[in-house]
């Protein structure tokens, strides 16, 4: 028996190895270019439709019909460069400050049911301090000014973005700035940018950026421009690791001297405020676990372990992140490993595009909107093969890579409201609320296929 056992192994692995073939080839023969043309604009026009009828007819702006903002993330930053612009910056952390000038904005409505769900709920201003420079010009006139300012300036940042992609991104120039601005726009992510109110779009601008002054050659200025990301530094950890493992110590130096930039200037502006922003990040992970938190948009290693063994056991669901941030650390260093610094080359560009998807799963609160980065390496990968095959209507390989770029594409938007449902039947039957995040496994499987691909 245990001879059978062994001898039926082989071909166990080569029917599975069958099965993944047979299924991603179906896959990729069902994105085909009329679905690919016309499914992504549809969902995107139910997904916005669904949004503006909660908005407009069941909600009362600034609230939607769950009780939440409209924009909810930017009136956390709308709530900070307030209070700092009404004089009152040592309340900037005072989580009580904020409630009571969140509750102001919504005092004049008439009863609704959007306020009763309200309830006790606060979007926190947890942003470093220095930050609020950012957001102070959209905190200058009322909430909705602010928000559809907000909103121009995230779109205008995509713009431009897309504009810099095109110039330098080798094989981009073959697609018209309107190809690219529907392939992002179709993108859920980027709607889910717009509709919480973030600031993706500028952090999409920074990487940008800094791939220009990569490609140019411009090393301190490309480590300079990434030390903007202070305010959400976890994502920058693609291009460190990168600058790290390829010993680009003019990058690192520019890196640390715009860090230290913006610390120093934070320390000298605001001295009290960066001892309450430190002791209010320290407890980050009790946030993003706390139970009014919306844990189902977390994608990445942290959430992926949180919702699947932190119901049973936090220690191992701490430990099983950091093995796993570090598994993905060490395969980032063998993939830059040994490799000529060559911008200009498709295996540099294949490189970059295994690691920025792969990073980003090691950010700890990495929502649905931070997702939108992914249409970088995205764009880079269609650039390649835009070389490749000199057609102007390419996609891609035709083969894995399209099938998982199509489930990374889908993974991405349902995963967080398939997880959502998870712990809602969970909940309704009293058992542990445990869910499986399948956009981490979409991503890492995408990244694993490049990679494959590019050897």
């Amino acid at each position: 028996m245990i001879s059978a056992d062994v001898n039926h192994r082989p071909g166990d692995y080569f029917c599975f190895m069958r099965f993944y073939k047979h299924f991603f080839t179906n896959v990729a023969r069902l994105s085909t270019p009329d679905r690919v043309l016309v499914y992504p604009k549809l969902l995107l026009g139910i997904t916005l439709s669904i949004w503006l009828i909660a908005v407009l007819f069941f909600g009362q702006f600034p609230l939607d019909f769950s009780g939440n903002f409209v924009g909810n993330d930017f009136v956390g930053f709308y709530t900070g460069a307030k209070l700092f612009q009404d004089g009152n910056p040592h309340d900037l952390y005072d989580f009580n400050k904020q409630k009571q000038f969140q509750d102001s904005l919504v005092a004049h409505l008439p009863d609704h049911p959007a306020l009763e769900k309200r309830s006790n709920y606060t979007t926190l201003f947890i942003n470093p301090p220095l930050s609020i420079f950012l957001y102070l010009p959209f905190s200058l006139g009322s909430y909705k000014t602010g928000l559809l300012l907000w909103w121009l300036f995230g779109f205008l940042c995509i713009g431009l973005s897309l504009k810099l992609m095109q110039r330098h991104i080798p094989g981009l120039k073959n697609w018209s700035g309107r190809q690219l601005w529907m392939m992002t726009l179709v993108f859920f992510p980027t709607l889910a940018c717009f509709m919480y109110g973030q600031a993706t779009s500028i952090i999409l601008l920074i990487w940008t950026l800094c791939y220009m002054f990569v490609i140019k050659r411009q090393d301190f200025m490309a480590g300079f421009v990434l030390s903007l990301l202070f305010f959400k530094p976890q994502l920058a950890i693609g291009f460190v690791l990168v600058f790290i493992v390829s010993l680009r110590i003019k990058a690192l130096i520019g890196g640390i001297v715009g860090l230290s930039c913006w610390l120093g200037v934070s320390y000298l502006i605001f001295p009290v405020q960066m001892l309450n922003y430190q002791l209010k990040a320290e407890s980050i992970l009790e946030l993003l676990r706390a139970q009014s938190y919306p844990k189902w948009g977390i994608h990445s290693i942290f959430g992926f372990f949180n919702l699947t063994v932190y119901p049973y056991s936090a220690k191992l669901s701490d430990l099983l992140t950091i093995i796993f941030s570090v598994l993905i650390c060490l395969f980032i260093t063998s993939v830059w490993w040994g490799k000529k610094w060559d911008p200009d080359s498709e295996q540099w560009h294949s490189c970059l595009a295994v690691t920025l998807p792969l990073s980003l799963l090691i950010a700890i609160q990495l929502f649905t909107y931070d997702l939108m980065l992914l249409i970088f390496p995205f764009f880079i990968i269609l650039g390649q093969y835009q070389l490749r095959v000199k057609d102007a209507y390419a996609y891609l390989d035709g083969g894995l890579v399209l099938a998982w770029t199509s489930v990374a594409y889908w993974g991405c938007f349902l995963s967080g409201h398939l997880t959502m449902i998870q712990l809602g039947i969970l909940e309704k039957l009293n058992l542990p609320p445990i869910g499986v995040q399948l956009s981490v496994l979409c991503i890492v499987g995408w990244s694993m296929t490049l990679w494959r691909q590019s050897k």
